[in-house]
């Protein structure tokens, strides 16, 4: 059993465990989890100041499962900001408000004619006042990877808004057909907590920060090894109910092992979907199906990357 199907069971099994089987759609509200619980105003520096950056990681799930995803090498990821001459502490993170588990897993609730598919998968960016050093920190690895003056704080904190109110939903898998990612481009790209990360470090060079040479950032990469996936129309009565039919394969409440047994005969011949910001798409799985992978992704900076979220100061 990889690394992949571990999380995949993890999070279901918590999904399960909050999950209420008796909502109806009058009732039925996304979960708010203890979301940015330690949020603050954004402070604006003065340009002669000095921050330095930090890449922060923690245990993925570590309210629930404490450090036991850390031996599996899954992370939460976010950007810690102290202020040199204070000593003052900060960390910025995106994340699910209504946690990382209900992200991934839609809520299927039941009504007269049909069956809705409400997901709670909106996410933001969280700014945070907060120890980033362990072992006073939440998070468990803290890397010093460069620094920046307060006018280039206060230019990308005006860049993290314009992100905040554009990228508003949290996406957890890369579609591709091949791993490595430096070779082979994905079809469709996760929109996680790393993602943010390495949009951020993109952005802060933009801005003129500076780096450490050489960095080796690791981060994870969930991924669904898929032939070109299809966007299809959910509104049309059978891909509504395809769709349907292949996220009820994971909720085995209530069902006998006979008939868990179906289910996993039909899931591997039924067709399956990820959803990304709104859209369903059709996807065509191929061996080796599923993998997760613990990795570096280079910072290539002399690379001209251009971002749509462009800081709005000057």
């Amino acid at each position: 059993m990889n690394k992949f199907t571990i999380i995949i069971l993890i999070i279901f099994l918590l999904k399960l465990t909050k999950s209420n089987p008796n909502e109806d759609l009058e009732t039925f509200s996304c979960p708010f989890s203890n979301y940015c619980p330690n949020k603050t105003e954004v402070p604006i520096f003065e340009a002669n100041q000095t921050i330095e950056m930090y890449f922060l990681q923690a245990p993925l799930l570590k309210p629930e499962l404490n450090n036991t995803l850390a031996g599996l090498s899954l992370y939460h990821t976010a950007i810690g900001i102290l202020e040199v001459k204070s000593n003052e502490q900060y960390f910025i993170e995106f994340d699910a408000i209504s946690n990382f588990v209900n992200a991934v897993f839609p809520n299927l609730v039941n009504t007269t004619n049909s069956t809705k598919i409400i997901w709670c998968d909106t996410a933001h960016v969280c700014f945070s006042k907060a120890k980033i050093f362990p072992p006073e920190s939440y998070f468990t690895n803290s890397t010093l990877i460069g620094k920046m003056n307060g006018k280039i704080f206060n230019d990308f904190m005006n860049w993290v808004f314009d992100y905040n109110t554009s990228v508003t939903s949290y996406q957890l898998f890369y579609a591709m057909e091949l791993w490595p990612q430096q070779e082979y481009t994905p079809y469709i790209a996760s929109q996680a907590c790393y993602n943010f990360v390495w949009d951020s470090l993109y952005a802060l060079n933009q801005l003129g920060a500076f780096f450490l040479p050489d960095l080796k950032l690791r981060h994870d990469f969930a991924i669904l090894h898929t032939k070109p996936p299809v966007v299809v129309n959910p509104k049309d009565p059978q891909i509504h109910q395809e769709i349907v039919d292949f996220y009820t394969w994971f909720d085995w409440r209530n069902k006998t092992f006979e008939q868990i047994i179906k289910d996993i005969i039909f899931f591997i011949e039924d067709p399956k979907f990820l959803y990304v910001n709104g859209d369903y798409f059709l996807i065509e799985m191929v061996v080796p199906f599923v993998s997760a992978h613990y990795a570096v992704e280079e910072l290539s900076f002399d690379s001209k990357k251009q971002f749509k979220f462009q800081s709005k100061s000057k």
